[in-house]
């Protein structure tokens, strides 16, 4: 079974779209059934499922290609991800982005350097900063953080992120409990002074960070981050009815 398999979907079917690269009209059900092959054939419990569609074989002048290429793979993952750690990446985005930011696309440098950088000093992951010192996301995945007087906060989608299918479920989970998260553009010196701090990907949901550069935060959850964190997993639970 594949979390939110309707809403990765139509986010890679609006970014192909973007991308002028056509697919079949039975493409995402093939895919569906592949997916579920891959998990039974190799007996995933809990796991990590990554689709990556190429237009194939390009042509000049034309630049067309006749038919696309995919490669769907499943690997397993631990139940239980371990609190992270983050440090802020010398590797900084542009003001503006190229990509709308429901395009994903493979070969993202800035994401693959800033993780490399972070491994490199014992780091899990790194944050990102757009060249005018506002905070975009981590390497591969969204932020969110409590600040100095207790507001919930993540960059907004005009702040160079990519946006998460998690981090929507996150931001619906907290409407839907009236919890609110403000969504905005943020300097790296508030980033510094927040209370706590939380990363959301799909393969770890809403995961808190115990470091950030030379930082350490207590590991402690609001309980407005433990009502969020229950419904969003109350919506994944759901969504894997509907796979």
């Amino acid at each position: 079974l594949v979390c939110f398999y309707k809403e990765h979907m139509q986010r890679l079917s609006n970014s192909l779209n973007y991308l002028n690269i056509k697919v079949e009209d039975d493409f995402f059900e093939m895919i569906r059934n592949f997916a579920k092959e891959l998990i039974e054939n190799n007996k995933i419990q809990t796991g990590r499922m990554r689709l990556t569609v190429s237009p194939g074989v390009w042509t000049l002048p034309e630049f067309r290609s006749e038919k696309i290429t995919f490669v769907l793979s499943a690997s397993p993952i631990s139940n239980n991800p371990k609190p992270i750690k983050l440090m802020t990446s010398g590797y900084k985005k542009p003001i503006e982005a190229f990509l709308p930011p429901f395009v994903k696309v493979t070969g993202n440098f800035p994401s693959i350097l800033s993780y490399k950088e972070a491994r490199s000093k014992n780091f899990d992951e790194a944050i990102m900063l757009r060249s005018d010192d506002i905070v975009t996301e981590g390497s591969f995945c969204n932020l969110f953080w409590i600040d100095k007087s207790g507001i919930m906060k993540t960059p907004s989608l005009k702040s160079c992120i990519l946006d998460g299918v998690t981090r929507t479920q996150i931001l619906e989970s907290a409407k839907s409990i009236n919890i609110k998260i403000q969504e905005g553009e943020y300097s790296k010196a508030e980033l510094h002074t927040c209370k706590s701090l939380f990363i959301s990907s799909a393969t770890r949901g809403l995961l808190q960070a115990v470091q950030l550069d030379d930082r350490i935060f207590e590991k402690s959850k609001s309980n407005d981050i433990l009502a969020i964190i229950k419904e969003y997993e109350n919506r994944e639970s759901d969504s894997l009815k509907k796979f």
